[in-house]
């Protein structure tokens, strides 16, 4: 009896489980993920490219210094680079559009014909970036800061301000996606569709080219002479965006 009595509560109770299990199935099967698409769509690249003036100047200058030791290769070095900010200040250029790029102490070493190393001394560098919106000012700074003791001149860099690349780089943003739907539109053309929605968009690549210098070859006299002939130069900014039409 007992038995009789427990199969058909078995039963129901394995009913009612496979009940709630079909009830919990995950439907998530017969839904289209947002990574699918149709198999009618016409994907297309579309691109942008801008050619602007920049709107600020970065000139990397500084000096070197050479002696039997560190400590007085340091201190040379600070006394110049001291009567370097002064002359730029004098120029016009603020304490804070002038900071340190690069400083380094290194040994020189000298080696005999035999391999044995030996000690000459120490070389300090000390490189600094002076920014400044004076786009035509880049020869009066070199020439003032050459005057007060700078041996190195390593580059001039005309670039964007972070406002105006924001901004620019919105619009070749816009503009790339504009060239894509006109690539698309062609394609569509062509096929003798029509295009309906986009289906997906994606962005591919934005870029700043900007406009560079180098003085790293040039003596500081030569430097004198080159930066007269300077001119900004043009910016470029290109942008990708990635489109898939979907058509009827």
């Amino acid at each position: 009896m007992r038995t009789e009595t427990l199969l058909p509560l078995l039963l129901v109770i394995g009913i009612v489980a496979l009940a709630v299990m079909v009830g919990l199935k995950p439907n998530s099967i017969n839904i289209k993920t947002s990574n699918e698409l149709p198999e009618n769509t016409i994907d297309v690249t579309g691109t942008a490219t801008l050619t602007v003036d920049p709107d600020k100047v970065e000139i990397l200058l500084g000096v070197e210094t050479q002696s039997e030791t560190a400590i007085d290769s340091q201190q040379r070095n600070a006394d110049i680079m001291k009567e370097i900010k002064n002359a730029l200040r004098t120029a016009g250029v603020s304490d804070k559009d002038i900071g340190t790029n690069q400083y380094s102490v290194d040994v020189i070493r000298d080696y005999s014909e035999k391999g044995e190393m030996k000690i000459r001394g120490y070389k300090t560098v000390h490189i600094i970036k002076i920014s400044t919106i004076k786009l035509n000012s880049v020869g009066v700074l070199v020439d003032a800061a050459i005057d007060a003791g700078a041996n190195r001149v390593d580059g001039v860099q005309f670039i964007l301000s972070k406002s105006k690349e924001v901004e620019l780089r919105k619009e070749a943003i816009t503009k790339a996606s504009q060239n894509a739907k006109e690539r698309a539109e062609a394609i569509a053309d062509g096929l003798g569709v029509k295009l309906t929605k986009v289906g997906r968009a994606s962005e591919g690549y934005v870029s700043v080219i900007p406009y560079y210098k180098s003085f790293n070859s040039l003596s500081a006299a030569d430097v004198r002479e080159t930066t007269t002939d300077i001119s900004p130069g043009v910016i470029e900014i290109s942008s990708s965006v990635n489109v898939s039409y979907e058509f009827a």
